[in-house]
C-alpha cells in the first residue's frame, strides 16, 4: 500500500512538472530561428492580427504608421516595396508587434526623413528594414536612425541604420533584455557622426554580428547613467558585445566614461571575437585600439579573441586605453549573458558579418552593397552630408496572393496542407518550438 502511494505521488509530481513546463513554454519560444542574446525571447505579435502595409504614405489607412500605432498583438507584412518619406518620427509605443520587412515584394522597404523610435514598450521584433533619415530635415545631434528608450524584450535583426544626424542606433535609459544583431550601422552624418550608445540603468543588452562602418565615434559608447537623479548606485548595464566588425572610426572605436568627474558611469561588458579594421579617416593615435576607458568609469570587463589589424600585440589588455581615475576589474570569466550557440573567432565574425549584415531580404540594396565593398577593400569613407537624390529606387513587384488575408501566401498554404480560405490557421501553433504557421513562413529562406 505504501509502495503504491509512493508510486502515485511520483506520478502526480511528474505530471505536475510536465503541465508546469507546458504552461511556461510560450514565454520560452525564441523570437525566430537564429534569435540570440538578451532579447531572443521577445514575443512580438505572435498569435495576433495580421496588418498589411498597402502603400508608401506617411500616415493613413494601409500605411506603416497606422500598423505601428495599432493596439494589440500584430504582425506587420508588406504588399509594397519602396521608400517611405516620413513627416515625423515613426514611433512604436504599443507592445507586441512584429515588423516583417522581409515580406515586401521587390527590393524591400526604406524609411527616409525621420527615424524609427521605440519607447516605453515591450515585446517588439523588427526585421529587414532600412532606416536612413538623412540631413534634409534635421540638424547635427537631432535624429537617430533607430532609437530604443525604456524598452524590454526587443530584438532588432537585419536592419540597416545609416545616414543619421545623431547616433545611427541607440539604446538608452531603463532598457532591459534587448538584442541588436546582424545590423549595418554606418555613415552617420555631419560633425556629430556617431555609431551607437548602448546604455541602461542596469539592464542586459546584446550586440551580435553587426557592422559599424565609417562613423567618427561611439562604435559604440557604453553608458551607465550614474549621474542621473535618483539613479546613483545602480549596477549599470551588462553588455555582451561580440562577433562585430568595426571599420574606419576616427577618434576611437569604442569607449565608456565621460571624462567628467561629476558624471560617473558604471558598466559591465564582454568584448569577444570582434574584428577592428582602421580605415582612411582613422587617427594614427587610435588605430591600434579597440576601447577607451575614461575618467570616472567603474568597469568590469571580459576581453577575449578580439583582433585589431593595426595592433602589434595580440594581448587583449594592450588593446585598451585606460585613462587616470578609472576603476577597472578585468574578469577571467565573462559577464553573465544569455548563452549563445557558439563563439566565433574574429576572422569568422568578419566573413560572416560582411556576408549577412543589414537588410538582406528581399535583397541587399545598392547603398549597403557599396558600404560592404568599402569595408572589404578598405576604401570606405565617412560622409558629412548627402544629396536629396541619394536614396536608391527600390523596385516594386506584385504582392503575394492571399485570399483569406491571414498573411500566408495561398501557394504556401496549399504546399503545407492549410486552407487558403481559412483566415485563422496562420495563428495556429505549427512546430515543436511553438512557432505559428505565419512565423514559419516569415522565417523561411524566401518568405
Amino acid at each position: 500500500m505504501m509502495r503504491q502511494m509512493r508510486t502515485n505521488a511520483v506520478l502526480i509530481l511528474v505530471l505536475a512538472t510536465v503541465f508546469a513546463s507546458s504552461a511556461e513554454s510560450p514565454s520560452h519560444i525564441p523570437a525566430f530561428p537564429g534569435a540570440e542574446g538578451a532579447g531572443k525571447w521577445a514575443k512580438g505579435g505572435r498569435g495576433g492580427r495580421v496588418l498589411r502595409v498597402t502603400n508608401l504614405d506617411d500616415a493613413g489607412p494601409g500605411s506603416l504608421r497606422a500598423a505601428v500605432e495599432a493596439k494589440g498583438p500584430r504582425t506587420v507584412v508588406f504588399d509594397v516595396s519602396g521608400t517611405i518619406a516620413l513627416k515625423s518620427a515613426l514611433s512604436i509605443k504599443q507592445p507586441f508587434i512584429t515588423i516583417a520587412g522581409q515580406t515586401a515584394p521587390g527590393d524591400g522597404i526604406c524609411l527616409k526623413g525621420h527615424g524609427l523610435y521605440v519607447s516605453n514598450t515591450h515585446d517588439v521584433i523588427i526585421r529587414h528594414l532600412r532606416c536612413r533619415p538623412g540631413d534634409q530635415t534635421s540638424k547635427p545631434g537631432e535624429v537617430d536612425a533607430i532609437s530604443m528608450t525604456n524598452v524590454r524584450d526587443v530584438i532588432v535583426d537585419h536592419c540597416s541604420a545609416t545616414w543619421s544626424t545623431d547616433e545611427c542606433l541607440s539604446i538608452t535609459r531603463d532598457s532591459d533584455r534587448v538584442t541588436v544583431q546582424n545590423c549595418l550601422i554606418a555613415e552617420a552624418l555631419t560633425s556629430h557622426s556617431l555609431g551607437s550608445i548602448i546604455g541602461s540603468y542596469e539592464g542586459s543588452i546584446s550586440f551580435l554580428h553587426n557592422l559599424f562602418a565609417s562613423n567618427r565615434g561611439r562604435n559604440p559608447r557604453l553608458s551607465g547613467y550614474q549621474a542621473e537623479a535618483g539613479r546613483g548606485g545602480t549596477s549599470g548595464p551588462r553588455v555582451d558585445f561580440r562577433h562585430n566588425v568595426i571599420f574606419n572610426w576616427y577618434s576611437g572605436p569604442g569607449y565608456t566614461g565621460t571624462a567628467k568627474p561629476d558624471e560617473p558611469e558604471r558598466v559591465a561588458f564582454n568584448l569577444v571575437g570582434n574584428h577592428y579594421k582602421p580605415g582612411p579617416e582613422t587617427l594614427a593615435s587610435q588605430r591600434a585600439l579597440i576601447f577607451t576607458l575614461h575618467e570616472g568609469a567603474t568597469v568590469e570587463a571580459y576581453l577575449a579573441g578580439n583582433v585589431n589589424e593595426a595592433a602589434s600585440s595580440a594581448a587583449q589588455a594592450d588593446l585598451l586605453r585606460i585613462k587616470p581615475g578609472v576603476n577597472l576589474t578585468l574578469r577571467e570569466t565573462p559577464v553573465p549573458h544569455e548563452p549563445l550557440e557558439r563563439t566565433l573567432t574574429a576572422a569568422e565574425a568578419y566573413a560572416s558579418v560582411l556576408q549577412k549584415a543589414g537588410a538582406t531580404l528581399p535583397r541587399r540594396d545598392a547603398v549597403d552593397t557599396r558600404i560592404i565593398a568599402g569595408v572589404k577593400d578598405g576604401s570606405g569613407r565617412q560622409i558629412a552630408t548627402i544629396p536629396a537624390d541619394a536614396w536608391p529606387e527600390l523596385r516594386r513587384a506584385a504582392p503575394w496572393t492571399d485570399r483569406d488575408g491571414d498573411g500566408l501566401p495561398d501557394a504556401w498554404e496549399k504546399a503545407h496542407g492549410l486552407d487558403p480560405d481559412d483566415g485563422t490557421d496562420a495563428a495556429h501553433a505549427a512546430s515543436s518550438e511553438g512557432w505559428t504557421h505565419l512565423e514559419l513562413w516569415l522565417n523561411s529562406p524566401h518568405p
